[in-house]
């Protein structure tokens, strides 16, 4: 029982503040309120799949030795490092929606 439980914390631990993330995103983007304007949570979630996916689809190549492979380990970095500002949002958001119940 507790390998199974340490076996799914391992596996969702790393994915949860990204889906936290993906899911802020869009419910910034269709939702209004107060804060950021929906446009800016647009621009937002166009930079992640510019810096994102589509980098990474450009720069998809054996990876080098040596500086070249630093270089390209920091482009993949670069689209989770924008999921930083959705995924602290979202955490609170649902940190003062516990607390408030």
């Amino acid at each position: 029982m507790v390998a199974v439980i340490l076996a799914i914390y391992v596996w969702l631990a790393p994915r949860l503040p990204a889906a936290v993330a993906l899911v802020t995103l869009v419910y910034r983007i269709v939702r209004t309120g107060s804060g950021e304007p929906r446009w800016g949570w647009a621009m937002l979630a166009t930079s992640f799949v510019i810096a994102g996916p589509i980098l990474i689809a450009r720069f998809n190549t054996p990876p080098p030795v040596g500086v070249g492979l630093y270089v390209c380990h920091r482009f993949h970095l670069l689209g989770v490092v924008l999921l930083a500002v959705p995924s602290a949002v979202g955490i609170d958001q649902s940190g003062s929606a516990a607390t408030s119940t």
